[in-house]
């Protein structure tokens, strides 16, 4: 924080009040005042800070959340291996892999854009598909294919995402089966989006910490400026004692 001749001198100068004019009371008075605005842009600047981790929030929870449901109306199926999967759409998929991202937001110039500011989650390394962005654009060209009927097309982009198996990459893999449409399916694995939540619920975790941080000092914060609103009152009501008391002597 500045020091109050910092806090005080450049003001004095604004409003062009001369120091030597002004009783001490009244400079102690002028100091108080000062104080007290200062506190209030911190305590302003603080909450604002906490406002915008509460978006970033938000938007992981959101994010949780479109797992969680796509987990509760999947089709939960075991495989021979005991690994268990959901069959998926090529635009379900995309939507999930959407998911798996970490935000960059700006927190000094409280600047926040869940579109842009944000980057793709990375996963294995050595594999075709490194991070989830490469997956979301694999998964939509496919869904693209099936959406203008070139369900063939699909079928062969489909082949791209790794044998029955699912062993590439570990995250998801192609199965045999087929949508009404004749559209494929595809198997994204549970101990995949078990471990997709558990890197969101990290990056939550995280907020909330620079959220604790932020309201300690706003506390902190909102304490001082408290006193200082107290010092001036005080101040006040010593120069309305000391202003009776002159009159009085004179009268």
């Amino acid at each position: 924080m500045e020091s109050l001749n910092q806090i005080m001198l450049p003001h004095v100068e604004d409003v062009s009040i001369e120091i030597n004019d002004l009783s001490v009371e009244a400079v102690m008075l002028q100091v108080q005042m000062l104080m007290t605005e200062d506190f209030g842009k911190q305590l302003s600047r603080i909450a604002d800070k906490i406002e915008l981790l509460s978006h970033v929030k938000k938007a992981y929870r959101e994010n949780i959340n479109k797992i969680h449901g796509f987990m509760a109306q999947g089709a939960n199926t075991s495989r021979g291996d005991g690994r268990i999967y959901y069959e998926s759409s090529a635009q379900q998929m995309s939507d999930i892999f959407s998911s798996c991202v970490k935000y960059n937001y700006d927190l000094e110039g409280l600047e926040f854009d869940p579109l842009t500011q944000k980057d793709y989650m990375t996963f294995a390394e050595n594999e075709d598909y490194t991070d989830a962005g490469q997956m979301k654009e694999f998964f939509d060209k496919c869904a693209d294919q099936v959406s203008n009927g070139e369900i063939a097309d699909a079928i062969e982009t489909a082949k791209d995402a790794g044998d029955d198996d699912g062993n590439l990459p570990y995250y998801f893999g192609h199965t045999n089966n087929k949508f009404e449409d004749g559209s494929p399916k595809f198997a994204l694995f549970s101990a995949s989006l078990d471990l997709i939540v558990e890197k969101i619920n990290n990056f939550m975790s995280d907020i909330e910490e620079e959220t604790e941080h932020l309201s300690i000092q706003l506390n902190q914060l909102t304490s001082q400026r408290q006193t200082a609103l107290q010092g001036a009152n005080d101040l006040i009501r010593k120069m309305e004692e000391i202003t009776t008391n002159t009159v009085s002597k004179m009268g």
